[in-house]
């Protein structure tokens, strides 16, 4: 086996597992930030998501349709003040909460009417079934007037409807027949469209720019289909919108209130330029991370090998036991050695032996070879061993430049 370490992996197939896994976890967090807008809130219930018969989905396509801009309030953020605020409210709506919304905007308030019962066969969908009781429908007007009654016809009736002298509203001829016609009385409603016979069927609040429709029929789904009383509809909003502004329905009444999301927040102004720098940053310190350190270098053995590995140890253990001084004797015949081998000549075990190829060279140098041999015998430590390890060098080189 080479000394190289084995790749477990192409580099390209890193990379590529490192990018799709940060796009995966980017795209997770995006989608879990708008994931209530993808949802499906047609629950059949009476509000401006429902496309039900009794929902008002319909209505804003009319709109669309009609060039009237409109939008819908879920309560996130404050939005800019709408032309005219519609408010469908469910029998068990706060009446706190249905007046604190009127009073902000122009408000059109649609009062329920049907109880439905989903169809379990057709998703978002409602059966035709009874109504909700009159003590039910008038209790999220009780803030606005605690005598409020409703009234219904209890047959299909053709409803024929005129403004009042002082309202400027066009009631097209025709209208649809409605099943238990709801109208409104009590104090402190006006009226504004009013039956033959007198029934208020939209009032307004005495004091403030609150209009109430009793009956949703004139403009729910069900309602719409009906092109008089589609034409009742669009006349009944461009009278009571004011100036330009959109209208907006509330859907915070029927629940669907969405509250602030710090996920959300991030993936939109003003805070999208941050992250997507964040992003950026978390890319580069990737990038900078593979390109500076690369791969991991190759384990080294447990046990040193080869002969300088040898001679490290053994350098180590006379170290450890302090017999640097010992070996100063066997130093200097070493030196002597590599000398005579300079010079041709055998080396010789004895160290009285060989002297004479050097004294026709020492009358030039300032230590002889005898000298240092008595040196070594008396060296104690080891600034003694350096010393004489000194001179050793410097005789034989100019042992060796003699020649």
């Amino acid at each position: 086996m080479s000394g190289e370490t084995a790749q477990v992996m192409s580099p390209r197939v890193a990379i590529g597992l490192v990018l799709v896994s940060m796009l995966s976890l980017i795209a997770y967090f995006a989608l879990s930030a708008y994931a209530p807008d993808f949802r499906n809130e047609s629950d059949g219930e009476v509000h401006a998501l429902s496309k039900s018969a009794i929902g008002f989905a319909g209505l804003r396509v009319l709109l669309d349709a009609s060039g009237i801009s409109n939008s819908v309030d879920r309560g996130i953020r404050p939005a800019p003040k709408p032309g005219l605020m519609i408010l469908t409210p469910q029998p068990g709506s706060a009446a706190k909460d249905v007046a604190e919304l009127a009073f902000k905007s122009p408000t059109l308030i649609v009062l329920p009417k049907w109880l439905p019962f989903p169809d379990p066969a057709a998703p978002g969908h409602v059966l035709k079934a009874s109504t909700w009781g009159a003590g039910s429908v008038s209790k999220p007007l009780t803030m606005f007037s605690k005598g409020t009654k409703i009234d219904r016809r209890p047959k299909p009736t053709m409803p024929v409807l005129a403004a009042q002298a002082d309202e400027h509203i066009t009631v097209p001829d025709g209208l649809a027949p409605i099943e238990d016609l709801q109208t409104l009385s009590g104090s402190g409603w006006n009226p504004v469209l009013t039956t033959k016979d007198g029934r208020i069927v939209v009032a307004k609040l005495y004091d403030a720019d609150v209009y109430v429709l009793a009956d949703p029929d004139l403009m729910n789904t069900h309602g719409l289909h009906d092109l008089p009383t589609a034409a009742f509809a669009l006349a009944l909003i461009r009278n009571l919108r004011e100036g330009d502004g959109p209208v907006v329905f509330d859907v915070t009444l029927n629940g669907l209130r969405r509250e602030p999301s710090l996920l959300r927040a991030i993936f939109a102004p003003p805070f999208l330029g941050a992250t997507l720098c964040a992003i950026l940053v978390a890319v580069l310190i990737g990038f900078h991370a593979a390109v500076r350190f690369g791969s991991p270098p190759a384990p080294e053995p447990v046990y040193a090998r080869g002969k300088q590995a040898l001679a490290a140890n053994a350098a180590d253990m006379i170290r450890l036991l302090h017999r640097e001084p010992h070996m100063a004797t066997r130093y200097v015949l070493t030196t002597r050695n590599l000398v005579l081998r300079a010079f041709g000549l055998r080396r010789q075990s004895a160290l009285e032996d060989g002297d004479d190829p050097f004294r026709a060279r020492e009358s030039e140098t300032p230590h002889s070879y005898g000298e240092l041999l008595d040196e070594a015998r008396r060296v104690e430590n080891r600034s003694d061993l350096v010393a004489l390890a000194r001179r050793l060098s410097q005789w034989r080189e100019d042992m060796l430049h003699a020649r």
